[in-house]
């Protein structure tokens, strides 16, 4: 049985913690052994793991305690595939690979823009090129990102493989069926339409464009924002809000959002760069229509505009407050991109996705075996 340890710096409870837990949970089922190593193992992401799911903390108090940590388990154990995600996480595995007598393949998935990022300090990306270079294969979220990722770093097209994440359609569409015999979770006057954002509190996710293209609309036609998440920025948000007098409410982060964007009657991706947009897949899921600024560089292979969602060009805060006006009073236009989205939804499938991800690896695997058989063939 193949194995393969799975890489993450934590456990917050973000894209690319789903996405790994959701592999680390999928891949026994397609015969893989599979070990997901964390170097911190609080967070919300643990919620997620299934039972069968084995989790290695590595207790990391500082980033540079993780290759070593890491190197002594890959030692130990013999992973046939090492696989990692994020910038940091990606980093920390090439370094831990280093030297090894038996190497195992080195996968790296790369989730984000570094580009579009724009905070990033130069000696990170010219370690990330140096990891990225010496890792067999590298996955990419989507077309965008895969494409700067080849010309940012140097790297061979053969070398990276965009797969989008994958996204456990079939239970919350069950979930989001269930919650709509119930009164949404908001309690509000189910009147009054509510528009759901989701994702860290942070520059990133752009809330505070949702918050002012809300604040465009007539007062009286302003529907309630919900934003769902944690993070640093929530104190802004709140202020921002009330001086523009628009109704808003933070939760904080949410197990599972299924019963907010079932009810929901619009979810807007407000983010200023994304490597894919997972909450676009989870929200056209559940129901609620979806509208996103055209940022780089997730939602453009995610949506087609005026079919399954409704892409705006890119920080257009008045464009963004004209098609939520819209949508809002159209209801023949909210069921039309409701069903575009559920059309969708087989292309992020969460067996098939890891399907595709459990043939990479696999592939991946032999050739370094292979290379490795060559190398001391010639030697």
């Amino acid at each position: 049985m193949p194995k393969v340890l799975c890489y993450l710096p934590g456990l917050e409870g973000g894209g690319a913690e789903r996405t790994m837990v959701n592999l680390a949970n999928e891949l026994p089922t397609l015969g893989w052994q599979v070990k997901l190593a964390v170097g911190r193992a609080s967070g919300g992401a643990r919620d997620w793991l299934k039972p069968h799911t084995e989790v290695v903390d590595l207790a990391v108090l500082r980033s540079r305690q993780a290759p070593l940590r890491l190197r002594r388990l890959i030692r130990d154990w013999q992973p046939d595939v090492v696989f990692s995600t994020l910038i940091d996480g990606n980093v920390a595995a090439r370094v831990a690979c280093l030297g090894l007598r038996h190497r195992p393949a080195l996968v790296v998935r790369e989730t984000n823009s570094h580009q579009a990022r724009g905070d990033l300090p130069g000696w990170l990306t010219r370690i990330a090129g140096w990891a990225y270079r010496g890792a067999d294969h590298l996955v990419a979220l989507s077309s965008g990102v895969g494409q700067e990722m080849i010309h940012s770093y140097h790297l061979s097209p053969h070398h990276v493989t965009v797969i989008p994440n994958p996204v456990d359609t079939t239970s919350l569409r069950q979930q989001a069926d269930a919650a709509r015999a119930a009164p949404p979770p908001w309690g509000a006057d189910s009147s009054r339409p509510v528009v759901v954002g989701m994702g860290r509190l942070h520059r990133q996710k752009g809330f505070e464009r949702l918050i002012e293209a809300v604040a465009l609309l007539p007062a009286d036609q302003r529907p309630r924002v919900v934003i769902l998440g944690e993070g640093s920025l929530r104190d802004a948000l709140s202020a921002q809000a009330q001086a523009l007098g628009v109704d808003l409410l933070l939760p904080g982060f949410v197990r599972s959002p299924a019963a907010w964007l079932a009810h929901a009657a619009a979810f807007v991706l407000s983010s200023r760069w994304e490597g894919f947009g997972h909450v676009l897949v989870e929200a056209m899921a559940c129901g609620a229509p979806v509208l996103s600024f055209d940022c780089p560089y997730g939602p453009r292979d995610v949506i087609v505009s005026g079919q399954n969602g409704l892409l705006l060009p890119e920080g257009d805060c008045p464009a963004l407050a004209s098609a939520l006006s819209l949508l809002l009073s159209n209801p023949e236009q909210q069921q039309g991109l409701r069903q575009g989205g559920y059309a969708a939804l087989p292309n992020y499938d969460l067996s098939a996705i890891t399907g595709r991800y459990a043939t990479l690896l696999a592939s991946v695997a032999s050739a370094r075996v292979a290379s490795a058989r060559q190398a001391g063939c010639s030697a």
